[in-house]
C-alpha cells in the first residue's frame, strides 16, 4: 500500500463516519427546526465534499494532500462531537432528565433572537465534558451546564447569546463589517482590559477579554438583574475575584460592568438604582474578599465606564428591541411563585416574557434565603418551567391578569 492508497482508505473511513452521524441525526429524538436541520445537514455535506477535495489533491500531489486531510479531520471531529452532544441532549430532554431546562433555554433564545431581529440558528444541548456553558460556532450549538442548577442557571444563556449577536448582527457598512464585531475590535485596539497587575494583553487576548465583557453587558441589557444575580450566585469563583485568564477579565471588573449597565438601565426606566441596590449589590457584596462597592481602582473604573458606555450605546443603536425594560412584572411573578400555585393556576401579568419569569424567579429566591431544600427548589423550578412554556405557546389561560 502506498501513501495515496493509505490516504484514500482514511478518507473513506471519515466519510463513512459522517454518513453514520447523518443517519443518527435522522433517527434520533429531536425537536430540531427545519431551518436548523437544513443548516446542520449542509455542514455535514460540506465536510463530506472537503474530503473529496483532499482526494483530488492527492491525485496531483499526495504530499501536500496530507496537511489538507489533517484540517478536514479536525473540522469533522468537531462537527461529529457537536452533533453527538446535540443528539444526546435531545434524548435526555425527551426523557425529562434535564427537568425542562433545555426547553426553556430554547424559548429564551427564541425570545432574544426575535427581540434582536435575528433569525434563530442556535441549538441547545447539555455540556457533557467541561460542565460549563459555551457557544460552539461550528454548528451554533449552545451548551448548557449539566446537571447544573436548573432554571437558576438559565440567565447565563444570554451571555452565550451575546457572542452570537456579536457575529450575526447585520452589517451596516458596505465593507461588511458588523457593528458589534467592529466595536470589540476598536476597544481591543486600545489595549482592552489590562490584567490585575497592570500588564497589557496582546491583541488576541485583548479582543477575547473585550468580547467577554460585551457578552456580559449584552446579557444584562437583555435580562436585567437576572444575569448579574446568576453570575454572582453561581459563577464567580470563591476567593478568585481578581484572577484573570488569557480570554476572560477578572470577575471584579466584570461584575462592575454589569452593575454599571444595570444602573444605566434603571435610570432609563426611572427607577434610579432601586433594582441594583435592592437585589444585585447585596449579593455581590456578599462574595468572599469583596468590599462593598465596585472594588476596582479609579483608573480601572474610568476605563470600564467608558467601555460600557460604548457598548450600551451600540446595543441601543443596533439592537434596541433586545433591551429589557424594567417594571413591576418580575415582582408580580415572584409573588405568584410565593403562592406556591401550579403553573396552570399561576397568574401571569400582561406582556410577561421568559426574561421576566427568570428575573422574578431570582427575586423569589433572594426573598426566601432559607428555601434551600431540594423539594422547595424543585417545586419552584417546575413552576418556572411551566410558566415559560405557557408564554412560549402563547397560552396564558384563565389565570391571566392585566
Amino acid at each position: 500500500m502506498n501513501s495515496e492508497q493509505l490516504l484514500e482508505m482514511r478518507v473513506a473511513e471519515q466519510r463513512a463516519q459522517l454518513a453514520r452521524i447523518k443517519a443518527c441525526l435522522d433517527t434520533a429524538p429531536s425537536e430540531l427546526a427545519p431551518m436548523l436541520r437544513s443548516s446542520l445537514e449542509k455542514k455535514l455535506g460540506d465536510c463530506f465534499k472537503e474530503f473529496g477535495e483532499v482526494l483530488h489533491e492527492a491525485r496531483l500531489e499526495v504530499d501536500t494532500a496530507w496537511p489538507s486531510y489533517g484540517h478536514a479531520v479536525s473540522y469533522a471531529d468537531r462537527l461529529r462531537n457537536e452533533v453527538f452532544c446535540y443528539i444526546a441532549g435531545a434524548m435526555l430532554r425527551r426523557d425529562g432528565i434535564d427537568e425542562g431546562v433545555g426547553r426553556v433555554a430554547d424559548l429564551l433564545l427564541d425570545e432574544l433572537t426575535a427581540r434582536s431581529g435575528l433569525a434563530n440558528r442556535l441549538m441547545t444541548t447539555l455540556s457533557f465534558t467541561t460542565g460549563e456553558e459555551s457557544l460552539d460556532r461550528t454548528i451554533n450549538l449552545v451548551r448548557l451546564r449539566f446537571p447544573g442548577a436548573g432554571v437558576w442557571d438559565l440567565p447565563v444563556v444570554a451571555h452565550e447569546f451575546g457572542h452570537y449577536l456579536l457575529r450575526e448582527c447585520p452589517a451596516v457598512r458596505d465593507d461588511g463589517e458588523r457593528p458589534f464585531a467592529s466595536l470589540v475590535s476598536g476597544l481591543a485596539g486600545r489595549n482592552g482590559i489590562p490584567d490585575d497587575e497592570g500588564g497589557i494583553p496582546d491583541d488576541e487576548q485583548a479582543a477575547a477579554r473585550i468580547e467577554e465583557l460585551f457578552a456580559d453587558v449584552c446579557a444584562t441589557y437583555a435580562l436585567g438583574p437576572a444575569y448579574p444575580l446568576a453570575a454572582a450566585a453561581f459563577r464567580v469563583p470563591h476567593l478568585a475575584l481578581d484572577t484573570d485568564s488569557p480570554t476572560h477579565p477578572r470577575w471584579r471588573y466584570r461584575m462592575a460592568a454589569m452593575v454599571k449597565t444595570l444602573r444605566w438601565m434603571a435610570e432609563e426606566a426611572g427607577l434610579h438604582g432601586v433594582v441594583v441596590d435592592r437585589w444585585v449589590r447585596p449579593l455581590r457584596d456578599a462574595l468572599p474578599e469583596n468590599d462593598a462597592g465596585d472594588g476596582i481602582s479609579p483608573a480601572a473604573a474610568d476605563r470600564m465606564e467608558r467601555q460600557v458606555d460604548r457598548m450600551t450605546h451600540e446595543l441601543a443603536r443596533h439592537a434596541a428591541g433586545l433591551r429589557y425594560f424594567m417594571d413591576d412584572t418580575p415582582d408580580r411573578v415572584a409573588a405568584e411563585l410565593a403562592r406556591g400555585s401550579a403553573p396552570v393556576d399561576t397568574r401571569l401579568p400582561a406582556g410577561c416574557t421568559v426574561a421576566h419569569v427568570l428575573d422574578g424567579a431570582w427575586r423569589w429566591r433572594l426573598s426566601h434565603p432559607d428555601a434551600n431544600s431540594a423539594a422547595d427548589l424543585d417545586a419552584v423550578n417546575a413552576t418556572v418551567v411551566g410558566l415559560c412554556e405557557r408564554i412560549g405557546t402563547g397560552k396564558r389561560g384563565a389565570g391571566h391578569v392585566t
